[in-house]
């Protein structure tokens, strides 16, 4: 085997110039970065340095390619055209390569940070889109926890990038990477605005039964509980078998003000009676996305109401293929934040990655429990990355 050395200012230009070289079969066997000049190990540049190597026997790309150039024709000759040559097909199994050619494994010299025992033409491939190993059992991890294909691969490929830039990293390095970049795709909105005296509408829609009622009471305890706001209650939700009176024995522990509007026409004078509050909570009927008089109804009672927030909430145990009808035809309403419900009554989070990355609203609460005021908590996206991911922290 030939094997040279290659430094260049990053592992992707040095690999480019392995191909060079010695050709797309050539194979990575070790790869770091070294810091070159300064004094005494300080200062001085930082460069990537990758050894690799090719079978002997393979000719090299300058050999190759005269090989393959058309040979010149003899003085006076008639010049025939090309001849039509058919796709080679490769026949019967392929002669094992040396060194373990297109196995690829962690090596646990230079911190892990090595890419090695792969052909320069299979690193192209994984460039190209193939997922490394270990991201590829990541990624079924991440679609055994609920997240969509698509939106895995909006996780996982950036990091493959990095791969092919930096060197493959430990694993635990590799969980972080995918972790930070999974954050970075969670939008949030962070925790309800209020405004002295202001009277601000913060109304919350969604499906039957995915616990608006329970949330906003949460939410409407800790503003004027916990931060000692002055907070009204107000409800649309007089369909619902006990609505009306849930909201009015919570009014009763908070002692707060409260009030039920029947039809779009009350929701404003109701409104003017609080427009001293720090902030107003307007709960809603729970509505079926497939009912579209039930979706213009709610409309009309928001656009009444004129929310500066509007929480859609939906039930982390949706299945992701009623999640975009969900959104769909609640999208028929101006909606600015997603709240997420139930989380813990499932343990497979990745509808928390599909909503957040799925569509331009950011998330805002996270519910995880029955319990008043506590099992609510404000979107963070490293905590819900590790929720989706299942890891501690979660």
């Amino acid at each position: 085997m030939r094997i040279l050395k290659f430094e260049a200012p990053s592992v992707q230009e040095a690999l480019r110039q392995v191909r060079q070289e010695l050709g797309p079969e050539a194979v990575i066997l070790y790869t770091k970065k070294v810091r070159r000049g300064g004094l005494f190990g300080f200062g001085g540049e930082e460069v990537a340095e990758v050894t690799a190597g090719v079978d002997s026997a393979a000719p090299a790309p300058e050999a190759a390619a005269r090989e393959r150039a058309p040979k010149p024709a003899p003085p006076g000759a008639v010049a025939a055209p090309p001849a039509f040559r058919p796709p080679v097909q490769p026949v019967g199994p392929r002669r094992p390569a040396p060194e373990r050619r297109g196995e690829v494994f962690q090596s646990e010299l230079n911190d892990g940070k090595v890419i090695v025992g792969q052909t320069l033409r299979g690193a192209a491939r994984v460039q190209d889109g193939e997922l490394h190993p270990e991201l590829k059992r990541l990624k079924e991890r991440l679609l055994a926890r609920g997240v969509e294909e698509s939106r895995a691969l909006d996780v996982l490929r950036p990091v493959q990038r990095e791969i092919a830039e930096r060197g493959y990293p430990r694993s635990g390095d590799l969980e972080g990477a995918v972790l930070r970049q999974m954050a970075s795709l969670l939008k949030v909105s962070g925790p309800i605005e209020a405004v002295k005296g202001r009277g601000r509408v913060v109304a919350f829609i969604g499906p039957t039964g995915v616990g608006k009622t329970t949330t906003l009471v949460k939410l409407a305890s800790q503003y004027a509980l916990v931060h000692r706001l002055k907070v009204a209650l107000l409800t649309a939700d007089t369909y619902r078998i006990g609505a009306v009176e849930q909201l009015r024995i919570y009014r009763d522990i908070m002692d707060l003000p409260f009030e039920a509007v029947r039809s779009p026409e009350e929701v404003g004078p109701a409104l003017r009676r609080y427009a001293d509050c720090d902030l107003i909570f307007f709960d809603t009927a729970g509505r079926s996305p497939q009912n579209r008089r039930q979706i213009q109804d709610l409309k009309a009672f928001l656009e009444a109401a004129h929310p500066a927030e509007t929480h859609l909430c939906v039930s982390a145990t949706t299945k992701n293929a009623d999640l975009l009808p969900i959104v769909g035809k609640f999208g028929l309403v101006p909606v600015n934040r997603f709240l997420v419900t139930k989380c813990d009554e499932t343990r497979e989070h990745g509808l928390l990655l599909n909503l957040a990355a799925g569509f331009q609203v950011p998330l805002s609460y996270l519910g995880t429990g029955q319990n008043v005021p506590n099992d609510i908590e404000a979107a963070v996206p490293e905590r819900m990355a590790a929720m989706v991911l299942g890891v501690a922290g979660g």
